[in-house]
């Protein structure tokens, strides 16, 4: 049911969202605990714009003891604290983003994700030091690249800025 609750770009009919939501408290409550499936009922009710309910199904998804591999349980980290950004709680999802980071060090996402939420908070020193190590880990990528560059440039790091967009 909840699979094709929703279709890209369409939020479900008002009585079809009332029984998703119905049977997802009920599956909470009957202590369905599966990280698997509470992470995509939060993926959910994301995409249906119920923030906090997502924030609190990712939470819970997190807290419960699992075998996903750390890639997967930084992914739900890194969904989290996108989900806390939209909201303006900074904060939360500056930690949020820092565990996948931890989790999963390789991924140029979450540093640029941490990134963007040091760039909310205008610590420009630290948004650089993510947006720096997630452009060495993904050369290819010419938004990383261009957008580091920009922070070099406000930051005043002109000949770092240079060379970098000599590379470009």
């Amino acid at each position: 049911f909840a699979k094709n609750l929703f279709t890209e770009g369409e939020l479900p009919h008002p009585q079809t969202l009332a029984r998703f939501n119905a049977l997802l408290k009920r599956s909470i409550s009957a202590g369905i605990r599966s990280p698997i499936h509470t992470e995509k009922n939060a993926d959910i009710c994301l995409r249906s714009g119920q923030l906090p309910e997502a924030i609190l199904l990712y939470r819970r998804c997190l807290e419960t003891p699992d075998d996903r591999p750390a890639q997967r349980r930084a992914l739900t980290h890194h969904k989290l604290a996108r989900t806390l950004l939209s909201l303006d709680r900074e904060d939360e999802a500056l930690s949020a983003a820092s565990q996948a980071v931890s989790l999963d060090d390789g991924n140029p996402a979450h540093l640029e994700l941490r990134a963007d939420i040091h760039l909310e908070q205008k610590n420009w020193p630290l948004a650089l030091s993510d947006l720096s190590r997630g452009a060495a880990l993904d050369p290819e990528s010419l938004e990383l690249q261009l957008r580091t560059a920009n922070l070099e440039i406000r930051l005043r790091e002109f000949n770092a800025a240079e060379k970098r967009c000599r590379k470009v």
